[in-house]
């Protein structure tokens, strides 16, 4: 097996990884994109100017060393905290200045904390102290803080989880299933990540799922795209999906949308169009995949018909 070299890329502003990615000798390294330089797209409509150096970084092709001196020089953010950085380093050393500085790092840590209790994210006192360091070093805003408490969110699968981070992971796992579509826990993790660092309320955040959510289903099946604009896909199968519940003596909530037996009536029409009823209601009784040969109602019918087969032949 080839050795791999790991590449780590660091936030400019705050110093902390931001994304590692491995290569192979002889391979070339993925090219940047801008959501690889760490900063919010919030963040980046706010600081237009930091967007173009790293469009024009990305252009160019630039080692990191070179981002980091251009953005330094050339940014009035990057300039403001270079400052702010300066302050903060000298200061250290100064026991006149520190008791100040020193007070805002321990405020910042109780808000911090707070802060992380309100979204539901795990973050040890190691990281907090860490933080809030950096965060009056560089003099960091409120986006910033968020998008680095949003990093540290994570899927909890068997633990019951509590505040805004955990209503948006099960509001996007509902809106996905809604729609049809299989989400894996790390896809889940990344999304609300983004969701908390983009500093959106939850609600337009979740609207923005919805719409890619709705795009993908749209994809998956032209014959409603007029519909999804409307309805989301649960809602357009509802009618399919009571019927088979009464049917197959199924419980509704059982009917996954990621299960192809329940989306079927989108497609199984004539030339990939929606079933009508009948046709719906004759592919659950015939086709083997739904089981209606083992519901009580298949062996009630078939008792049925023996019966009147025996009654036509004089034997009941």
């Amino acid at each position: 097996m080839a050795d791999t070299t790991a590449v780590t890329t660091y936030d400019p502003v705050t110093g902390l990884p931001v994304k590692t990615t491995s290569t192979t000798p002889g391979e070339e390294p993925p090219k940047k994109k801008v959501e690889d330089f760490g900063f919010s797209a919030k963040f980046l409509e706010k600081h237009g100017e930091v967007l173009d150096l790293i469009k024009l970084a990305i252009k160019e092709d630039w080692p990191e060393e070179k981002f980091f001196d251009r953005f330094q020089r050339d940014t009035t953010f990057g300039r403001n905290r270079f400052a702010a950085q300066e302050l903060f380093d000298t200061a250290v050393n100064d026991p006149a200045r520190w008791p100040d500085f020193q007070k805002r790092i321990d405020d910042q840590k109780i808000r911090l904390a707070n802060e992380a209790r309100q979204l539901g994210v795990q973050v040890t006192p190691e990281q907090i102290d860490e933080y809030a360091r950096k965060i009056i070093r560089n003099d960091l805003g409120d986006l910033e803080v968020r998008a680095f408490l949003g990093k540290q969110f994570e899927v909890q699968p068997k633990a019951p989880e509590k505040g805004m981070a955990a209503q948006m992971s099960n509001d996007l796992v509902t809106t996905a299933a809604d729609y049809g579509i299989a989400i894996t826990d790390d896809q889940v993790q990344k999304r609300v990540r983004q969701g908390l660092a983009s500093g959106m309320p939850p609600g337009t955040w979740l609207e923005e799922q919805k719409a890619y959510y709705r795009d993908q289903a749209k994809n998956l099946y032209p014959s409603v795209s007029d519909q999804l604009d409307r309805y989301s896909l649960k809602d357009i199968l509802n009618p399919y999906l009571t019927e088979a519940s009464k049917l197959l003596g199924l419980n509704l909530d059982a009917m996954n949308l990621d299960d192809s037996r329940w989306t079927k009536p989108l497609t199984g029409g004539a030339d990939g169009t929606l079933m009508n009823a009948n046709e719906w209601r004759t592919a659950l009784r015939t086709n083997k995949t739904y089981g209606y040969g083992k519901t009580t109602q298949a062996l009630n019918e078939a008792v049925d018909i023996g019966n009147e087969i025996m009654s036509i032949m004089g034997r009941v």
